[in-house]
């Protein structure tokens, strides 16, 4: 007992660090509203394509829908936390720069509270902000030039309590019940070499709110075959945002009024999934979601928004599942891939995102736990018009602590 409580306090102490160290990107088109939204899913679903939505949980959390918690085993105890490192390269207009960021990812538990309802709770990230950006202005009046750069940081994380229920044996609902909380931060620099003069201005944007969405799993189980139906779907929420702004001046200091009636906007979203299973040595997933972004407005007239969707694909494969099997047979092996259509129409072009992924699932001495390591590379964005288009390659690492805390011991 001693080194489970050790272990929890080890993990919340990691949640307090992923929820005060929150930047984990470096696109400029995180500039835009609440930054670039991340995508969904753990280890598994991100090996995947990011596919799940009809998968139960069991040998791993599945994040996509809160029905599929129903799927932990009643003797298991799930804890599971993620960190990535990317590569970026980013191009426009022939010119060409490169970024590696990395940070862990998330965390999260999930365990049975009895026959009929399970629970999971954890801390991800919603979206993240991180952007340094060079520009010229000019004085009004004069043609005299000054240097400007921008600097963005931050991001909105979720932190979640999940509650599934087995309606009958082959239905389950879920519900989420999550507070969103972050700041997003820019500031911006300017200096005039003529005058020697200089200004700092500092906003700092700290938003909140309580959310709720909703899942749904139905399957039907042929002898080893699984055949299953995944729904969800999250209302439209406007996001609370609370502003400190500052100026300095030639080393002055001056507090700024923000009187802009901005909003932050968590679109409605639906999604639907199909999955078929044999047993535990094959699974393919295929998932569509439909985000309802056309409502939001930015405070911009080169942008404009429209609903998009996501199409994601993925399988996993294990040679062997027999206690006896050793070594690479009981490795899991996963494909994926998914298509993301744009939110944002940046000067009539849309910043759409696709991807491959591939990934393995290595049992640890156990066989009940296992590091996941996969590999995704992608691409955001177009050189159309100027814009920026992102080419990276990112590592998500993953544990999968699978302990078994509810057994009754028997003594001789």
């Amino acid at each position: 007992m001693k080194l489970k409580n050790h272990i929890l306090i080890s993990l919340i102490l990691t949640l307090f660090t992923i929820s005060a160290n929150g930047q984990i990107t470096s696109s400029p088109y995180s500039m835009f509203g609440a930054g670039t939204i991340e995508a969904p899913g753990f280890g598994t679903n991100q090996a995947m394509g990011g596919a799940g939505i009809a998968l139960p949980s069991g040998t791993f959390l599945n994040s996509l829908n809160p029905a599929s918690y129903s799927g932990i085993d009643s003797l298991s105890f799930l804890y599971e936390f993620g960190a990535f490192m990317k590569y970026t390269n980013y191009n426009s207009s022939g010119s060409n720069q490169d970024r590696i960021d990395g940070n862990f990812n998330y965390i999260a538990f999930g365990f049975r509270v009895n026959s009929w309802w399970a629970s999971s709770l954890g801390i991800i990230p919603y979206s993240s902000v991180g952007y340094t950006i060079d520009t010229q202005g000019t004085i009004e009046g004069t043609r005299t030039t000054y240097n400007r750069n921008f600097t963005g940081s931050g991001g909105i994380n979720k932190f979640y309590i999940a509650n599934a229920f087995h309606l009958t044996k082959n239905l389950s609902i879920g519900v989420n019940t999550s507070f969103l909380f972050g700041s997003i931060n820019q500031v911006e620099t300017g200096s005039d070499n003529l005058s020697l003069s200089d200004y700092t201005v500092t906003t700092k944007k700290y938003i909140r709110n309580l959310y709720a969405d909703f899942g749904l799993q139905y399957a039907i189980e042929k002898g080893k075959n699984r055949y299953s139906l995944g729904l969800t779907y999250g209302p439209e929420v406007n996001l609370v945002a609370s502003y400190n702004l500052t100026l300095v001046y030639n080393s002055t200091t001056y507090p700024l009024t923000y009187s802009t009636d901005q909003k932050y906007l968590m679109p409605g979203q639906y999604g639907v999934g199909l999955s078929f299973q044999r047993g535990y040595r094959f699974s393919v997933a295929l998932d569509y979601t439909l985000s309802k972004w056309s409502s939001a407005s930015f405070n911009n007239s080169d942008i404009r928004t429209q609903d998009n969707s996501r199409y994601s694909l993925g399988l996993d494969y294990t040679p062997r599942t027999s206690l006896i099997d050793r070594g690479f047979k009981k490795m899991h092996y996963r494909l994926g891939g998914f298509y993301t259509g744009s939110y944002m129409i940046i000067d009539n072009q849309p910043i759409n995102s696709m991807g491959m992924t591939f990934g393995i699932g290595i049992p640890l001495r156990n066989n009940r736990s296992m590091l996941n390591i996969s590999l995704e590379g992608g691409q955001t964005g177009t050189t159309n018009n100027n814009l920026i288009r992102e080419r990276y390659m990112k590592i998500h690492f993953n544990f999968t602590l699978n302990d078994v805390w509810f057994q009754k011991r028997k003594y001789n």
